[in-house]
């Protein structure tokens, strides 16, 4: 199963006076779902729990966490069940995404032992990239093998998209690019489940970055 979608053909729909939100992938009933979420500045959102593992990242602004703020290409996990929040947009409002892959667990009992997880692209260091480029990794959660990495690319430049044996998002947080064939723009978003097919990504003039968000098996 594999999706791509450029946020340039999706419309924002205003959800409250205080945000709006674009539907990238989306349907209650199935996964894997991706949604950016933009919230003025002070609006809150208050602490909750999902029914599913979920990936927040910060695209653009700051948000307050109770144990951090969040600032661009700050990544906060929580797993199933687990509460977190509440957050508050920062004074220049948040730009987010949130992205699911499984179905939702059927249980409403919160899970104590579920984890809460911040993590910041600064916190890691670059290294060279098998194809060309550079990459950094943010997290390895090596028995699960959930993760996130950084991939950067020049201007034209060919990266190879690693095969994996689970779902995992790759995020345009910089520049474009092609994958077969269909633009990525700026905060496009490429799913893939399983094993894909392999994969190139074709950077644009600018070059492009690439977030990877790779869900537990």
């Amino acid at each position: 199963m594999e999706y791509m979608v450029d946020p340039r053909e999706r419309d924002w729909t205003v959800f409250t006076p205080e945000g709006e939100r674009l539907d990238l992938l989306y349907d209650r009933h199935i996964r894997p779902t991706a949604t950016l979420n933009r919230m003025v500045p002070g609006r809150c959102v208050r602490r909750h729990s999902r029914p599913v593992d979920a990936f927040q990242v910060v695209l653009e602004g700051t948000a307050r966490y109770p144990q951090a703020e969040a600032r661009a290409l700050s990544v906060h996990y929580a797993e199933a069940r687990r509460s977190y929040g509440p957050f508050m947009a920062g004074p220049e409002g948040v730009l987010f995404l949130e992205v699911t892959a499984r179905p939702d667990d059927p249980s409403d009992v919160p899970d104590l032992a579920a984890r809460e997880l911040f993590f910041h692209a600064d916190d890691a260091a670059w290294r060279p990239h098998a194809s060309g480029g550079r990459c950094k990794t943010l997290w390895d959660d090596r028995p699960g093998r959930a993760g996130i990495e950084l991939i950067e690319g020049a201007a034209w430049a060919i990266l190879e998209l690693e095969r994996v044996p689970q779902d995992v998002f790759y995020v345009v947080t910089r520049g474009s690019g092609t994958l077969s064939g269909g633009a990525l723009g700026l905060h496009g978003v490429y799913y893939a489940k399983g094993e894909p097919a392999h994969r190139r990504f074709r950077c644009g003039k600018d070059g492009a970055t690439l977030l990877v968000l790779r869900f537990g098996r």
